[in-house]
């Protein structure tokens, strides 16, 4: 029954279907019987263990990305759930026992407390990691976390950090006001808590020149109540270029999301990359290497887009998204005309 119930979860959560588990359990097992034990089974998990499966879900993609599982732990609850989890993947290796060593470490530093371990050979792991000195995380540098990438440097680009609605209608037109189209992009952190929605947490804004980007702060700038009819006034006359937006919208407040959808026009160079090359469905890696001829590094893609101050290789790679819809968009039409 429990690896039933892992199938039916992680169905659920990899196709997102949030309010959809039912139909989900029928596409695991048809039988009526089994249908309604696994339901059963599963309104008796408790919120700590969904939590706990979704910091599973992130600590696994992570594995490799030890810094970004670092940036997820946000509180002691997080901290007591991926502890066990984490240890459940350490080998008892140099590396693996490093990294074990900084997250205790880290948790040390924040004042939380270790969950209760009662497994003699984890155990002996903690009090060998504690004794071990931590990994090193990598230099934040402004720039790819992967090597051969397409790269920006501060030389060529201006990123602008914006957290107050006076700025951004300050200086909006000044830098937007003649560009022909603006780059448009968005990050959110993904949410670990059962049935609870991600919020848009930066948007990205790049003019059509490409020199200039601005990174807006939408957990702060929503604040100000009328950050919604700012927005509206500043965007309700431009031309934006995207890739897939309308999948980013999924997280904004419902007034925005139903404004971009309605009155705001934008064009989604997916379309005219499988317009062109027949292929549906293309991820943005992969029109990036086909167009311009070099990898995308994703790498901060799934990193924590709420914590503040973002990392400088954050800010690039959020600078990089908006900047390459314009240079796509360029590019393409150049090749479709």
């Amino acid at each position: 029954m429990p690896e039933e119930i892992d199938a039916v979860i992680e169905d659920y959560y990899d196709n997102k279907q949030l309010g959809n588990l039912k139909k989900l359990i029928k596409e695991i097992n048809p039988k009526p019987r089994l249908n309604n034990e696994l339901n059963n089974e599963i309104i008796k998990i408790d919120k700590t263990n969904i939590n706990s499966f979704y910091a599973y879900k992130i600590k696994d993609c992570f594995i490799n990305k030890f810094d970004l599982l670092i940036e997820f732990i946000r509180n002691q609850n997080e901290y007591e759930i991926l502890i066990p989890k984490f240890l459940g993947k350490v080998k008892n290796d140099l590396i693996s026992i490093q990294k074990l060593s900084y997250l205790l470490k880290y948790g040390e530093s924040k004042g939380f407390k270790l969950p209760a371990i009662r497994n003699k050979a984890k155990l002996e792991i903690i009090e060998k990691a504690k004794k071990e000195v931590p990994i090193i995380l990598p230099e934040d540098i402004f720039g790819p976390r992967t090597e051969n990438c397409i790269s920006y440097s501060k030389n060529d680009i201006n990123v602008i950090f914006i957290q107050e609605t006076s700025f951004l209608t300050k200086y909006f037109d000044l830098y937007f006001k003649n560009s022909k189209f603006i780059g448009l992009d968005s990050e959110w952190r993904e949410s670990i808590e059962f049935n609870k929605k991600s919020q848009v947490s930066i948007m990205q804004l790049s003019d059509f020149e490409m020199k200039n980007i601005f990174i807006l702060d939408m957990i702060e700038l929503k604040k100000d109540n009328n950050f919604e009819e700012i927005f509206e006034k500043l965007f309700i006359n431009k031309k934006f270029i995207g890739f897939n937006f309308e999948g980013d919208l999924h997280y904004y407040p419902d007034e925005l999301n139903l404004f971009f959808r309605e009155k705001v026009e934008i064009y989604d160079i997916r379309n005219l990359y499988t317009l062109k090359y027949k292929e549906k469905c293309p991820t943005f890696a992969k029109v990036c290497e086909k167009i311009i001829g070099k990898p995308l590094c994703k790498y901060e893609q799934g990193s924590n887009w709420e914590r503040r101050p973002l990392r400088e290789s954050q800010l690039h790679y959020a600078a990089l998204d908006s900047l390459l819809c314009c240079l796509i968009f360029k590019k393409l039409t150049e090749i479709i005309n």
